[in-house]
């Protein structure tokens, strides 16, 4: 869900971004700014 809606703005985001987003950080790209509600159980970070 992530990946896609970044991909809608355009945005390839790195390896960290996308692991802060998932611990439900806010990040800004340009003048977008993301938040999503943080992931519990993302097995790729286990």
């Amino acid at each position: 869900m992530i990946s896609s809606e970044l991909a809608k703005h355009g945005i390839a985001a790195e390896r960290w971004e996308l692991e802060a987003l998932t611990r439900g950080a806010r990040i800004k790209f340009g003048d977008i700014d993301m938040h999503f509600k943080a992931l519990e159980d993302w097995a790729e970070f286990d």
